[in-house]
């Protein structure tokens, strides 16, 4: 039904390209320059069909004119710059690399509209890290700001209450200057609840990063609040719930007070104080201890009991124990008569043990020497035959004294010496041999472990 070669030449154009969807073949038709020229291209970019022919049979060689497809050149070519060496001389952006390439785009608005559509808005929905302290941008490029300390809500100078100021210091905030640099990125990490002026203000955070506040530490956090109560939870509860000295007025806090008596010095004098437990000071009910065979025995011994007094109540490490004749006192199982006629407590002197022993472990002779000497021992290995159960021929052993002036021999397999270290930076890493094997399957093989601790 064609009218004029125009009409033929678009007929062509769908036929051809039907044909080449049918069988798959990697060509296009389309119109020419002039509406009566079909044009036949390949659709691969590149040279692969270089010298391939995609023609039927014309109907006259007069008017169409095949040849071989040439001259492909591939999609995007890598040019190597004469910058200099070494050089980074190929590709690297936006240039295809794999099957699928995704690149972040910035939505950028306008004042009326929306400029660029992308996936992201902000520089922390793509990428984003933490602490400020370790990556301010602005204290990199404006130094000069950030040359002030965190000033102190508690001290005021004489020159700034000259002027009726309050605070240490007063000092431009470095990140509410206008030329400040800023990004999207980092994310400042920032506590402080529930949020007193002293610890949520940024004049009272650290300079460089404006993410800690020394005042939001338990001990100056809220103390506007706290402070008319601080006194008042230093001061016990007295009997049926009241402040001391009164029967109407009830006490803040509901520690009971615990009511212990101590030595304490009035003058050139002692007597007998009262120590209560209150908010911040809690210990055992009761606090009863020994203090009364303490007392008993004290007496005898000016010198252990003044060393008592002088530490607020604590004995001593050492107690020399003197006999003591309590005469008509009724101890019950604590005294006994010795061969002179008189009552002393079964602890007053060799070769009677001392109850000191028997008040805390970790003060008995033999606890007192490692500590001191910063010593660990590890117990002796025991060989278990049918009669006897003794220690392996390496053991080793040293001497000490007790309390009661007896050597006492301790046994040990090895001894390391190792004082007391903290580190901040590195860990400490142990080395122990030990056996191995399990509860149901025992083993004479040993292995060496490594323990970091951090």
């Amino acid at each position: 039904d064609a009218t004029d070669e125009d009409d033929v030449a678009q007929a062509l154009v769908i036929s051809l390209n039907a044909a080449a969807t049918d069988d798959g073949l990697p060509i296009v038709a389309s119109i020419g320059s002039s509406a009566n020229i079909v044009n036949v291209v390949g659709t691969f970019i590149g040279t692969r069909d270089n010298g391939s022919a995609f023609t039927g049979v014309p109907i006259t060689a007069a008017e169409i004119t095949t040849s071989a497809f040439s001259g492909g050149s591939a999609g995007r070519s890598m040019n190597r710059p004469t910058v200099g060496s070494p050089q980074g001389d190929w590709l690297r952006g936006h240039g295809a690399k794999a099957p699928v390439n995704i690149g972040n785009i910035k939505t950028l608005f306008t004042s009326d509209s929306v400029r660029v559509v992308g996936n992201y808005t902000r520089n922390y929905e793509v990428f984003q890290s933490a602490n400020r302290a370790a990556t301010n941008m602005d204290l990199a490029y404006n130094t000069a700001n950030y040359n002030y300390q965190t000033p102190s809500a508690f001290v005021t100078t004489p020159a700034r209450r000259a002027l009726g100021l309050t605070g240490s210091a007063d000092y431009p905030a470095p990140r509410q200057i206008a030329s400040r640099k800023t990004n999207q990125t980092i994310i400042a990490n920032r506590f402080s609840a529930p949020g007193d002026k002293v610890d949520s203000k940024q004049q009272f955070r650290d300079v460089a990063s404006d993410q800690f506040s020394s005042n939001n530490a338990l001990p100056f956090r809220n103390l506007p609040v706290r402070n008319p109560y601080i006194r008042k939870l230093a001061t016990h509860t007295d009997f049926g719930g009241f402040e001391p000295g009164s029967t109407t007025v009830a006490s803040v806090h509901k520690t009971q007070r615990n009511q212990t008596q101590r030595v304490q010095p009035s003058g050139s004098t002692f007597v007998t104080g009262t120590v209560y437990d209150d908010y911040f000071v809690t210990r055992p009910i009761p606090a009863g201890d020994s203090t009364q065979w303490f007392f008993a025995l004290s007496g005898s011994n000016t010198t252990t009991y003044s060393n008592y007094v002088l530490s607020g109540s604590r004995y001593p490490e050492n107690i020399s124990l003197s006999r003591t004749n309590i005469g008509s006192f009724d101890a019950g199982t604590g005294d006994f008569t010795w061969i002179d006629g008189n009552k002393y407590y079964i602890w007053s002197s060799d070769p009677y043990s001392a109850p000191w022993s028997q008040l805390k472990s970790t003060y008995k002779s033999a606890a007192t020497y490692l500590k001191k000497h910063n010593l660990y021992e590890l117990l002796p290995e025991e060989v278990v035959s049918k009669d006897s159960v003794t220690n392996v021929a390496s053991t080793q052993a040293r001497t000490s004294t007790d309390q009661g002036g007896n050597t006492i021999t301790n046994f040990y397999s090895q001894q390391f010496r190792e004082p007391p270290i903290t580190s901040r930076y590195k860990p400490l890493v142990h080395q122990i041999e030990t056996f191995i094997g399990s509860p149901s399957e025992t083993t004479s093989d040993k292995i060496t472990l490594s323990l970091e601790y951090s």
